[in-house]
């Protein structure tokens, strides 16, 4: 086979393999109208939350952050008006929340 065959096949292999895999929802940004937080985040095919979501108070500051996985909440972490951390649960290995932070 000469080079230009091979690179029309690897071409076709690659376009029926990989395109299909790089496809990503669209993010999705909601504003609460009467506080002004803005909520930013993604869903999966099946409408469930799936990513990294994040939720900010009207002047940008952040107030908090999540990662789920399919719907399945991994971690969430919650913010004060000074940005110090307030918050915090993650999952453990038996796939049950646990608060991290503060310790008590």
């Amino acid at each position: 086979m000469n080079f230009k065959a091979l690179f029309c096949l690897l071409l076709i292999v690659l376009s029926v393999a990989v395109v299909p895999a790089m496809k990503s929802d669209p993010p999705v940004t909601k504003v609460d109208q009467k506080t002004g937080e803005v909520w930013r985040g993604r869903f999966d095919e099946l409408g469930r939350l799936h990513g990294y979501c994040t939720r900010h108070d009207k002047i940008g500051n952040l107030i908090q952050e999540d990662e789920f996985d399919h719907g399945a909440c991994l971690y969430r972490r919650r913010y004060n008006a000074q940005g110090s951390l307030t918050l915090e649960l993650r999952e453990e290995d038996d796939y049950q929340l646990v608060q991290t932070f503060p310790r008590e």
